[in-house]
């Protein structure tokens, strides 16, 4: 187990608050013991970190209660949290083992975040490497997933990825290491299981999988730095809160590139997590068709085509309110569809970033309410034009147009909150009754 002890004593110094994950099987028992027993570590700046993920009952409480006793035993730290995982797994339509992937990240990282830890070690070894590299294969990658897991992932590190299951099941057998089985391990209706339990052992007794996987991985790795340093994504990506949008000249550039690109826009909505050439396609696809078109992707995230770019946003989309909700326009703070209508008073100025009227241009019975057919909008120094052509115009997409809330008198719209006012209501020298005009969903 020397490969593991070197790459602890490459990342770990005495100093560092170190994170081990442990679920109390064979592999994580291993490494928190080999951990302990580097010198290159400090057991008071040890945390062990476990998830308990509600998949299977009492069970899972009694591993939970496994590792925290060893804590103690061993003298380190014990951070746990419990998460419902089929319960989750409802809103966010993955797979089990994606979900139970996306709660243990989330506590990881944000234990990071908040520097509880600065590294954490997670027990993945040789062969978690060569199912991880197949079962990418098996779903369609390109060269990224061909890369697989690596010692080092920014703060994740993984002491055992050299290391067999053999190496790690004799290592636990001469030191008289004590671990739990979760019995799921042998539930072939996991598709890790049935590749681990099924289908490599048979390929094992032909060929060297092992090694030719770890092979291919740094071929792999060596070509992905290379297109990744052609790769500029602040020229091509800009993030708009939630969303991110992507500039259609990228699909104009070799597959190779774009389909990078598509990749982290996903990942800065959400994750790529089970992302494969397949949605990738369809965003290629999409760049190509009219405005409007969208496709879902994985975890809730859709793609759009939205005038020159592609917009990636996750959640459910925003329901479309009815046309004939509308509520009188008055100062103060008002529920209104998905959020509030704030009318405040203001400097009577124009300021950068703020939409100010002059309260006194509003006709008495004016409301708030969303587009009608027929809406008519004269935008500040302009002309007056239908509604629907100036929010072309200024290519907002439908999805959003139909939810901005709207000042109206009649069929003239008076104000576009978080867009513009109308020429009707600008600011004067002789304005008295300056209003801000915001909404908050």
């Amino acid at each position: 187990m020397q490969k593991a002890l070197d790459i602890i004593a490459k990342y770990i110094g005495k100093n560092d608050k170190t994170g081990v994950a442990v679920s109390g099987g064979a592999d994580s028992v291993c490494l928190l013991h080999l951990l302990l027993s580097s010198p290159a570590a400090d057991k008071n700046n040890v945390v062990v970190l476990n998830v308990e993920h509600g998949i299977r009952g009492e069970s899972s409480r009694r591993d939970s209660e496994f590792v925290k006793k060893l804590c103690a035993d061993y003298g380190v730290c014990f951070k746990g949290i419990s998460v419902n995982v089929p319960e989750r797994r409802k809103i966010s339509r993955r797979s089990e083992e994606s979900e139970a992937r996306e709660a243990r990240k989330e506590f990881f990282n944000g234990l990071l975040m908040s520097e509880e830890v600065d590294f954490i070690l997670t027990a993945h070894n040789l062969g978690d490497r060569t199912e991880g590299v197949l079962m990418h294969v098996f779903r369609g990658c390109g060269i990224q997933g061909l890369v697989g897991m690596t010692e080092r992932d920014g703060k994740y590190i993984r002491p055992l990825i050299n290391c067999s299951r053999a190496e790690i099941e004799d290592y636990v057998r001469k030191h008289g290491l004590r671990f739990v089985t979760d019995e799921t391990n042998s539930d072939t209706r996991y598709t890790r299981n049935f590749l681990r339990i099924e289908v490599l052992p048979k390929i094992r007794e032909r060929y060297p999988l092992d090694a030719a996987v770890s092979s291919l991985s740094a071929l792999a790795a060596a070509d992905e730095a290379f297109i990744s340093s052609c790769l500029d994504f602040d020229k091509y990506i800009v993030n708009c809160g939630e969303e991110v949008k992507l500039d259609l000249k990228v699909f104009d550039l070799p597959a190779a590139l774009s389909s990078r690109y598509v990749f982290e826009c996903v990942r800065r909505v959400g994750t790529v997590t089970d992302l494969d050439y397949r949605h990738v396609s369809a965003v290629t696809e999409l760049a190509g068709k009219e405005n409007g078109k969208r496709v879902s992707l994985i975890g809730g995230i859709t793609a759009a085509r939205e005038y020159d770019c592609i917009t990636f946003f996750g959640g459910a989309p925003s329901a479309d309110f009815s046309s004939d909700e509308e509520i009188p326009f008055a100062p103060g703070f008002t529920p209104f569809g998905e959020g509030v209508a704030e009318v405040l008073s203001a400097n009577p100025h124009p300021q950068k970033g703020k939409l100010i009227i002059d309260g006194d241009k509003v006709p008495s019975g004016a409301v708030i309410r969303f587009r009608r057919e027929g809406d008519v909008f004269r935008p500040y120094g302009s002309g007056r034009k239908k509604l629907k052509e100036y929010l072309i115009d200024r290519k907002i997409p439908r999805r959003i147009r139909d939810n901005l809330p709207l000042l109206c008198y009649n069929e003239n719209v008076l104000a576009i909150f978080g867009v513009e006012i109308s020429d009707d209501v600008k600011l004067t020298d002789k304005t008295v009754n300056a209003l801000e005009l915001k909404f908050t969903r």
